[in-house]
């Protein structure tokens, strides 16, 4: 059954297979028993995150207790901001999993 969305999109688009999940290197590395494994794929990196983000995710760890705000409201300023765009033309969303 397609949404609405489905209709306006061309067929080639609607034919792009979702992204599969991939295998975790904890389980690449015991199926090849190696260790150390560096992962090039499924958009990860094997650096871990800068001092900067760190402290980014620390800070915000008291508040991980609550849902995050809907609308997006302070993301959708600065992308509005970065992008010459008023928030009213900001958009986003989040892509359903298929089962």
């Amino acid at each position: 059954m397609h949404t609405q969305w489905e209709s306006l999109a061309n067929t080639h688009i609607l034919g792009i297979a979702p992204l599969r999940a991939r295998q975790a290197i904890e389980e690449t590395e015991r199926e090849y028993a190696v260790h150390d494994a560096i992962k090039l794929a499924s958009n990860e990196n094997p650096l871990a995150p800068s001092e900067r983000v760190q402290r980014a995710i620390a800070a915000q760890l008291s508040h991980l207790n609550r849902y995050p705000d809907g609308s997006a409201f302070y993301l959708r300023q600065a992308l509005a901001k970065k992008h010459g765009f008023t928030q009213d033309q900001i958009v986003l969303g989040k892509r359903q999993q298929r089962a």
